[in-house]
């Protein structure tokens, strides 16, 4: 099944389609965790370049379909290199996530 036919893929799905995409076209054996760790902030660079002169309210940039689509590419890009990354460590994005949301919601409920 193509990712495209699947909209609501699972993460560990969607990291398993990426990583064998970059396998298909060679690109994972020139990574090493530090070439995905710099693209990785690259991309949040580019991001952060979205806000660098404007600071705007969820409502508005959702009102501006051209900034939200970009905001919206640079997340992607974001995410697709992290998964890259954990795929490459062999690590599953949705037990770290869930571990770590865990761990910050017993942080807060500790400090009340």
């Amino acid at each position: 099944m193509k990712m495209d036919e699947k909209q609501n893929a699972s993460l560990s799905e969607l990291q398993s389609r990426i990583a064998l995409f970059r396998h298909e076209h060679g690109w994972d054996d020139e990574d090493t965790p530090r070439s995905l760790s710099i693209s990785i902030s690259l991309e949040a660079a580019e991001l952060l370049m979205a806000f660098q002169w404007k600071d705007r309210s969820f409502d508005e940039l959702k009102s501006s379909p051209e900034e939200l689509e970009y905001v919206k590419g640079e997340i992607a890009d974001i995410m697709i290199y992290s998964l890259s990354l954990a795929e490459a460590l062999g690590i599953d994005c949705s037990v770290i996530m869930r571990k770590k949301q865990k761990e910050r919601e017993e942080l807060v409920k500790r400090s009340r």
